[in-house]
């Protein structure tokens, strides 16, 4: 079968990034040859992908021409984007989250226009959907219509770079940062409203002054948007020294931050899967994160749960945790095990059977 692939996200440094390559990434190897892939920036935002770059990413993949023109029998739609496809072509489109229906304030207007947009365009072209978790497919149903079963999920796991370092190269890799291991709590994601790091300020500075100032709060992600308020709160929090913005990192310099957190914190508020704490769980960080939307599934029993939308919640449960080494290293202890479970070979091979014409879904 000759199928198309949705790359325009490849080199991103966000979810969608990282699904493009990893979850891609491991479809065309595992396929074994028995489909021929050929890739498409639709959304042109980094110009054309060319071999070199599939190379990078393990993608094991052709430039395309034109979706319409290259007689694909099936397209994998990652980006909310709906391209023309020959007649009788398949599209399965990749759905992450609805938060852009349910949470309108904590997106931009053009990315709600764009998500929404594409969704429609996919359901006016007759798409397989597929969400990224049970709780995703649930939320999805519910807007459409459907049944949460007719929704496949895909399961997505951490990254091969995402692992236990030894402590020697923990230590090297974080003095650029002036960070020493077990000394920070840390929250990843861009700074917006949806990730709730107004909350998880306020619940920091409502520590005791001994925890607060034993462990600060170390937030790395990009700049984010409609935060203006939040980015006077931290600045002076960050005065005081209680609170360090990284701002964007590297992988590795990533992989080093989870390894070195006495406490890894995700107040989402709503999430389509939660990528960062199978991550963090698979560097050996304790997780701490909200018990709402695909949260709880992603942490599958391994992560303390908390009211995101409770301040004082928040704040009982980082006293808890950060005062206790045994909690923590429970946690640590569960998280190991968790995240090992996760395998984006998995994710490739849910790919591999909705590919297979009899395993196609119809509303």
């Amino acid at each position: 079968m000759r199928v198309g692939l949705d790359v325009s996200k490849l080199g991103a440094p966000d979810g969608l990034g990282t699904f493009t390559r990893e979850a891609l990434g491991a479809l065309t190897r595992e396929a074994g040859g028995a489909h021929e892939f050929l890739t498409y920036d639709l959304l042109g935002e980094g110009g054309r992908i060319d071999a070199e770059q599939l190379a990078a990413a393990r993608l094991l993949a052709t430039p395309g021409t034109r979706p319409a023109q290259d007689a694909l029998e099936a397209f994998v739609a990652t980006s909310y984007c709906v391209p023309r496809l020959p007649a009788g072509a398949r599209l399965l489109f990749v759905v992450y989250d609805v938060t852009f229906l349910s949470l309108p304030d904590c997106h931009t207007t053009g990315n709600r226009v764009h998500c929404l947009g594409g969704l429609v365009d996919s359901l006016v072209a007759g798409a397989d959907l597929l969400a990224i978790s049970h709780d995703g497919a649930h939320e999805l149903g519910a807007w459409l219509g459907r049944a949460p079963e007719s929704i496949p999920v895909l399961p997505l796991a951490p990254g091969p770079d995402f692992r236990r370092l030894t402590p020697e190269a923990t230590v090297r890799q974080l003095a650029p940062l002036s960070l020493e291991p077990g000394s920070y709590v840390l929250s990843v994601g861009s700074l917006e409203p949806r990730k709730n790091i107004a909350a998880l300020l306020h619940a920091h500075a409502g520590l005791p002054d001994g925890l607060r100032r034993a462990f600060p709060l170390v937030l790395a992600g990009s700049q984010g948007w409609r935060n203006e308020a939040l980015g006077a709160e931290l600045d002076a929090a960050a005065a005081q020294g209680d609170v360090r913005r990284l701002g964007r990192v590297d992988r590795e310099t990533l992989v080093a931050l989870y390894n070195g957190a006495a406490l890894f914190a995700y107040p989402s508020l709503a999430e389509g899967y939660g990528l960062p704490v199978v991550e963090a769980m698979a560097c050996g960080a304790p997780v701490l994160t909200s018990n709402v939307s695909a949260l709880p599934e992603t942490a599958g029993g391994a992560a303390q749960l908390v009211d995101p939308r409770s301040t004082i919640s928040l704040t009982a449960a980082l006293a808890e945790l950060l005062g206790s080494d045994e909690k923590r290293q429970r946690l640590r202890t569960l998280g190991i095990a968790h995240a090992a479970t996760r395998s984006w070979r998995n994710t490739a091979h849910a790919l591999l059977a909705r590919l297979q014409p009899q395993t196609r879904t119809r509303s």
